[in-house]
């Protein structure tokens, strides 16, 4: 029987959404994206 991990279904779900149109940004990006979590919060509002 094969094992599918985590990583395994991490890696199609990117692949997948890279497929139609998104791009993907590696964690070590995210960070280079926005100072603090509230710049999420408050670009929501």
């Amino acid at each position: 029987m094969t094992r599918i991990y985590e990583s395994d279904v991490e890696e199609l779900t990117i692949q997948l959404l890279e497929s139609i149109g998104y791009t993907y940004l590696p964690p070590e990006d995210q960070e280079l994206e926005r100072k603090d979590f509230a710049d999420c919060l408050n670009y929501a509002l």
